[in-house]
């Protein structure tokens, strides 16, 4: 700068040097003279915010124009770590994001401008969390997928949030301009003074540093048109490639569709099984419930046998001791024959020996005699009939009632069986559920997989979107790359 300074002529010299002597000392006094007669603080802090907030939010949406190029070049890139450095930047922006927007709301009074930038929010926390929770989820499946992702949910975000901040820009403008014309009228003045010094120093300054300018701004000019040339064709290559992956994106789709028929058939395989499976699950439970009714039904029967046998054991013992009393009874029938036997024999000695006085007692002792021989009968016919019902019954009495070893065994096991009959059941009511709940499960993973390859197999899918949007950046790099071709008016 010195040296194109030290290169200008010494007229121009004294007129820079003149020009700069009369801005030195009319900047004081025309500050001097505004600050006496200044808009109010208050004011002056207020237009300053104002100020401050159209440059952050003009053109709008800087902060998410950025974070939506990030996302952009996340699905194109290729290698991990440039995956992994432009997630890193995209939560960055996400802070930086927050950290304005809160600078926002704490800056502003209450009004229709406050109440449009909380409304920002919403989109704009919509748009990272699609990225978040749905755009790089989709691109570990599929970049095709995650664009589809990126141009069906997050680019209506992104616009959402662009047009709430274009209107936040206009009030901001409107609001600006109705507080600068509330400023008192010698601030306007004095403001006005100023401006003049600092233009005719400023053209003073212009005439000097014009051909320099000129010159500087000739080689940005080639730079640019270089850059555009260099882009142009960095596009091209891009766009090249781009389109070839969109060609093997449609290829995977064809692939993809037949996978989906596949997973069709696999899917009515799967509804066959489970109805086959709910059908055996309600066979084996119904012969559970059978072979459970059966052992109850089995356990009741032997119950009542052992109850039968325990009656009959009761009865027995029963007979037993009504045996003991007719043994005894006819033992002393015996005795009795026995005694009136020999009496009758005495009788009829005596009655031999009374001559014709004994006629009548010997015939009454040979009656006696007689009777004694038939109860002796009797008796023996009684020992015989008790006899022959003891061996009838094939079983000796037994002392008391007791139960039968082997039928309490068999009881037992019927008992057992029965336990093991309840757990066979419970456990083949749990082994159907689980396989039911795992072929639900799999049904729907074949359903999601289904509805992914529906979505990249669409016509209007993600590949076609990719190509319409190559298209698009293509003309616009073409635009940008005409515009720099062309020099500016005044560099002629």
């Amino acid at each position: 700068m010195f040296a194109r300074v030290q290169k200008a002529s010494p007229r121009t010299l004294l007129a820079v040097f003149f020009a700069m002597s009369v801005g030195a000392a009319l900047i004081p006094l025309l500050v001097a003279a505004s600050s006496s007669s200044g808009m109010p603080a208050a004011l002056y802090a207020q237009v300053s915010a104002d100020k401050d907030l159209l440059a952050e939010i003009l053109p709008p949406p800087a902060h998410l124009v950025e974070s939506y190029a990030t996302a952009g070049a996340l699905i194109l890139a290729t290698s991990p770590a440039e995956q992994a450095a432009l997630l890193e930047r995209m939560a960055l922006l996400q802070e930086e994001f927050v950290a304005r927007h809160e600078y926002w709301l704490a800056n502003q009074p209450d009004g229709e401008l406050k109440s449009v930038l909380q409304a920002a929010d919403e989109p704009a926390q919509l748009f990272f969390d699609v990225f978040s929770s749905r755009l790089v989820p989709a691109l570990a499946v599929a970049p095709e997928l995650a664009a589809r992702v990126f141009n069906l949910e997050l680019t209506p975000a992104y616009a959402e949030h662009r047009a709430v901040l274009e209107e936040a820009a206009q009030l901001a403008r409107q609001q600006l301009q109705d507080r600068e014309s509330a400023a008192p009228a010698g601030s306007s003045a004095g403001l006005l003074a100023l401006g003049a010094g600092l233009v005719l120093l400023l053209a003073t300054a212009y005439q000097v540093s014009r051909v320099s300018m000129r010159r500087t701004l000739s080689t940005a000019v080639d730079s640019m048109r270089e850059a555009a040339s260099i882009i142009s064709a960095n596009s091209e290559q891009v766009a090249l490639t781009v389109l070839q992956q969109a060609a093997a994106a449609d290829q995977s789709a064809a692939v993809m569709q037949a996978q989906s028929t596949a997973f069709a058939i696999f899917a009515v395989g799967l509804e066959e099984l489970y109805s086959a499976l709910a059908d055996t699950t309600a066979t084996a439970q119904t012969t559970a419930q059978s072979a459970r009714a059966a052992g109850q039904d089995t356990l009741a029967v032997l119950s009542g046998l052992q109850a039968q046998l325990h009656a009959n054991s009761e009865q027995l013992v029963h007979l037993s001791s009504h045996h003991s009393q007719i043994g005894s009874l006819s033992s002393c029938v015996g005795e009795f024959a026995a005694q009136s036997n020999l009496l009758a024999r005495r009788a009829t000695v005596e009655a031999t020996r009374s001559g014709e006085h004994g006629k009548g007692f010997s015939v009454v002792a040979t009656e006696i005699r007689r009777l004694a021989d038939e109860s002796r009968k009797s008796d023996d016919h009684i020992q015989q009939l008790v006899m022959e019902l003891l061996n009838g019954t094939g079983v000796s009495a037994p002392a008391e009632p007791a139960d039968d070893p082997q039928l309490a065994a068999g009881i037992e096991q019927a008992q057992q069986s029965a336990v093991v009959f309840e757990e066979l059941a419970a456990t083949l009511h749990t082994a159907t559920d689980r396989a039911q709940h795992s072929l639900l499960s799999i049904q729907k993973q074949v359903a999601a997989l289904q509805a992914g390859f529906a979505v990249l197999s669409s016509p209007g899918g993600s590949t076609h979107q990719i190509e319409a949007g190559v298209t698009a950046s293509r003309a616009a790099l073409e635009q940008f790359r005409a515009a720099a071709l062309v020099a500016p008016p005044w560099l002629i």
